[in-house]
């Protein structure tokens, strides 16, 4: 998918979706969550005891 494509279905501007990607801007949780339903994947978060 394009970064256009993904900032269409997620609501998230292009530049910032590029910012995201390039790591120059550390994304929410919210933005990650956005990110991976529109690729058809989830986020599973787990605290676990070392």
């Amino acid at each position: 998918m394009t970064q256009q494509e993904i900032a269409d279905i997620t609501g998230i501007k292009p530049s910032n979706m590029a910012r995201f990607e390039s790591g120059g801007r550390v994304p929410t949780l919210v933005v990650l969550e956005k990110y991976a339903n529109a690729l058809g994947k989830h986020i599973e978060i787990k605290i676990c005891d070392d």
